[in-house]
């Protein structure tokens, strides 16, 4: 676990440098370009800087054990931080519609393509390699964080992508008759790099809303945690069993109830926690996030939410 955060803190470092590098680069090229779209990219990098750091911030409370003040350890604040980021993302596209919108009707905006062609090549090969890394050190140390931080480096490239086609489209036309709709080629790639990106932190803030509300997580995931739990508990003399599940950040809490039938017999306590033991190192195998309490009942009425 301490490997897996050194990991994720580390990943997060390198996207904070890296979030450094393409501000000056942008705010630089913006400057000397006057180009809108690129100016949007520098600024939304500049606000990306500030929560990156909380971010690390963020993983490096969610290590922490619980305390007096949070029983439950700091999990909790990994789903706020992604919403605040999604949410946050969203804003800025929507300031970033109705900003090219304006220019449009002002009478777009005249720049040279050729500088913004080359900002626009090297944005997308870089935010694309920054991605792919994140990406895969998400992957190995199992964090939603840098899951998260590798989508917004995956938007930041399809923008820059899609920066680079319509600047190139705006050269070619530069040479012909059409050469009257170049001025308004920098606000409509802004609208549509903005309407592109959307989506994903959409899902994103749905996706821990969910976790934010305390709600349960996804069908598919419930569906195979009680599999695994038939497959843990088929040994033990059991009426039933009932399970409920939250998810916080990269801890999963699940509380199980099993029912014992009258053939369940124990004498001591000690028997009752080696049948933890076994239900919890298979659970553990499924998913090593999980965090478990089970209880032993007779009575169904002590599993019901009173």
């Amino acid at each position: 676990m301490k490997n897996n955060s050194k990991i994720e803190q580390k990943a997060l470092i390198f996207s904070m440098l890296s979030i450094v590098a393409f501000v000056f680069l942008s705010l630089g090229f913006a400057l000397f370009t006057r180009s809108e779209s690129i100016l949007f990219d520098g600024i939304y990098s500049l606000i990306s800087f500030s929560i990156v750091f909380l971010t690390l911030k963020v993983s490096q409370l969610a290590v922490k054990p619980d305390d007096d003040a949070f029983h439950f350890g700091y999990t909790q604040f990994e789903p706020l931080i992604n919403v605040f980021k999604s949410v946050f993302i969203i804003t800025a596209c929507i300031y970033a519609v109705f900003g090219a919108v304006k220019t449009i009707v002002n009478g777009g905006n005249h720049i040279d393509m050729g500088a913004p062609i080359i900002y626009a090549a090297i944005a997308a090969v870089g935010s694309f390699f920054i991605a792919f890394y994140l990406w895969k050190k998400a992957k190995k140390c199992r964090s939603g964080l840098l899951k998260v931080e590798a989508m917004e480096w995956g938007v930041d490239a399809m923008l820059s992508l899609g920066l680079f086609l319509g600047f190139t489209i705006a050269l070619f036309l530069q040479q012909g008759p059409w050469n009257y709709l170049v001025p308004y080629v920098d606000p409509v790639m802004l609208i549509v790099i903005a309407i592109i990106a959307v989506p994903i932190p959409l899902k994103i803030l749905f996706s821990n809303m969910r976790e934010v509300l305390y709600m349960a997580p996804p069908e598919p995931f419930l569906n195979e945690l009680e599999k695994q739990l038939d497959d843990a508990t088929k040994d033990i003399p059991l009426n039933d069993y009932e399970f409920r599940v939250v998810k916080h950040g990269r801890n999963t809490f699940v509380l199980v109830h099993l029912m014992v039938s009258d053939d369940f017999h124990f004498n001591t306590v000690a028997d009752l926690d080696r049948i933890r033991e076994k239900i919890e190192t298979r659970i553990l195998a499924f998913n090593p996030e999980i965090v478990m309490e089970i209880l032993f009942i007779k009575d169904k009425v002590w599993a019901e939410l009173r």
